[in-house]
């Protein structure tokens, strides 16, 4: 399958680290397995690696939001 969000490159299943920046700030999240695009790094995942996504992403925001 074409990647759907660059439609540059053939996704691949692989499991690799993932990073998130949310306001300067670089969250990684270990081993995601999903569908990854070569070309742009967009990664599809299913359910449970979202939910591990998802939480990681919430707990950076906390942290960056949090009064100081």
């Amino acid at each position: 399958m074409k990647c759907p969000v660059c439609g540059l490159a053939e996704m691949a299943l692989d499991t690799r680290d993932a990073a998130h920046v949310y306001k300067g700030r670089t969250v990684v999240i270990p081993a995601v397995t999903g569908d990854h695009c070569p070309a742009c790094d967009e990664c599809l995942t299913e359910h449970r690696e979202t939910d591990k996504i998802i939480q990681a992403v919430n707990e950076l925001s906390k942290q960056v939001d949090a009064p100081a």
